[in-house]
């Protein structure tokens, strides 16, 4: 997940602006995991700049379980981006197979990023044109895309959501993007991803299209990105199964290396899909 900041909104097909509430950042579940979280948060600002993210997050003793019962996913990854200091944890260039496919981008003129992290996919939609809406979890990677977006010059419209909260997208995002794109999103399990896709779906227009760039299970053989748990992660027959009545106009299994800061890098085994939402 490239995978949020207080003060949010929502630009809906109208182009209205409504306020969308942020959720206040928080502690995780059990006790100890709030001496844990708090520790982190004290500890990590007086570390070297030098030391390495996971020197970072071994010596705040906060362990980033992928799985939704050991740290909810807000705080799992405001730890993540909190640890990368002012460094961008996947970079600020676009990912690789979104970029590849600028000449799509003509067809179209609004796009919604979703799970956008520090901003670098969302600010290159917007360089290509696009009216953008990025929704991302962590207030802390919000602030980051921001300042992002503010550098190079252009206009994206942040808001801290919860991709998974059974009311998103709110009735102003429902049918409304010609885009929506999804990159390295696979923090949900296969029991979140039901409800991942829904939210996806619900907010593409009728003739619109998602671009999702995720990892295959022969990732957890290079281990250079993503989560380690086979069931977060994608094959050609699971995007198929999730998207029946939608026309594939892509969908290709391969392996590449990829640099995307120190949260992607090196060989990785990946799927693309590029699907249309039928017409009304």
């Amino acid at each position: 997940m490239d995978d949020k900041d207080a003060d949010s909104s929502m630009t809906g097909a109208e182009g209205k602006v409504c306020p969308l509430p942020a959720p206040a950042l928080r502690a995780p579940g059990p006790p100890l995991l709030h001496v844990l979280y708090f520790a982190y948060a004290a500890d990590a600002k007086s570390l070297p700049r030098q030391i390495t993210l996971a020197q970072r997050l071994r010596a705040a003793k906060v362990s980033l379980s992928f799985r939704g019962d050991t740290m909810d996913h807000e705080a799992r990854w405001n730890a993540r981006y909190r640890a990368a200091g002012d460094d961008y944890l996947f970079g600020i260039e676009p990912n690789h197979f979104l970029a590849r496919r600028a000449h799509l981008f003509q067809d179209g003129h609004t796009a919604l990023s979703v799970a956008d992290g520090e901003g670098r996919n969302s600010v290159w939609l917007a360089e290509q044109g696009l009216k953008v809406t990025a929704v991302e979890i962590s207030p802390i990677a919000v602030a980051k895309a921001r300042k992002l977006a503010a550098g190079r010059g252009v206009e994206v419209n942040f808001a801290v959501v919860d991709l998974l909260a059974p009311d998103w997208p709110p009735a102003a995002a429902e049918n409304a993007f010609d885009w929506v794109v999804a990159i390295f999103i696979q923090f949900a399990n296969a029991s979140e991803r039901p409800r991942q896709f829904a939210a996806m779906k619900q907010a593409t227009r009728p003739g619109g299209r998602i671009l999702l760039q995720g990892y295959t299970p022969r990732q957890l053989e290079y281990k250079t990105g993503g989560p380690p748990f086979v069931e977060n992660l994608y094959t050609p027959e699971i995007l198929r199964a999730a998207f029946p009545d939608w026309t594939f106009e892509e969908l290709v299994e391969y392996e590449d290396e990829i640099a995307e800061g120190s949260g992607h890098r090196g060989r990785s085994a990946l799927i693309g899909m590029v699907a249309r939402k039928a017409q009304a």
